[in-house]
C-alpha cells in the first residue's frame, strides 16, 4: 500500500477506496448518554482488536456541544526519540507507519445526547 506521512482523512479514504478497492465503511450511532457511548466503544474495541485513542482534546462547537475524534491507536509512524533508557518491547511498535482510516467522530450535545460518525473500516492491519 502507498504510505503518505501527510495526508487528509478524506483523501485517505479517496486513495482506498479508488487505489486499492476497499469501501470505506461508516455508520452513525445514537446514544442517550457518554456512559452508554463508552460501553459500546469498549465492545467495538474488543470485537476489532483495536483501541479508539483521543490525540487532542475535545473543541467546543457553537452550540454548546462538544466534538471529539477518537483514532484507531495501529493508525501512524513509530519514531525512535532520543536516548531511550528503555528497550523496545519484543513485539515492537504497534504503529503501521502508514495511516488506518478508521476513526470515531464523537458529538456531545449540551443535553448529553451522543451522535458517533463511525468509520469502522481498517486498513494496513488485521
Amino acid at each position: 500500500m502507498l504510505v503518505y506521512e501527510l495526508i487528509s482523512k478524506k483523501a485517505l479514504e479517496d486513495h482506498v477506496d479508488l487505489a486499492h478497492n476497499i469501501t470505506i465503511e461508516k455508520d452513525t450511532h445514537n446514544f442517550n448518554t457518554l456512559e452508554d457511548f463508552k460501553l459500546w466503544k469498549e465492545t467495538i474495541e474488543k470485537q476489532t482488536t483495536s483501541l479508539y485513542v483521543k490525540n487532542t482534546g475535545s473543541k467546543s462547537d457553537k452550540t454548546g456541544g462538544t466534538i471529539a475524534y477518537f483514532y484507531c491507536h495501529r493508525n501512524g509512524y513509530y519514531n525512535t526519540a532520543g536516548d531511550k533508557k528503555r528497550n523496545m518491547k519484543m513485539a515492537g511498535s504497534n504503529k503501521i507507519n502508514g495511516n488506518c482510516p478508521s476513526k470515531m467522530k464523537v458529538y456531545e450535545d449540551i443535553e448529553s445526547k451522543v451522535t458517533v460518525e463511525f468509520t469502522k473500516t481498517h486498513v494496513g492491519h488485521g
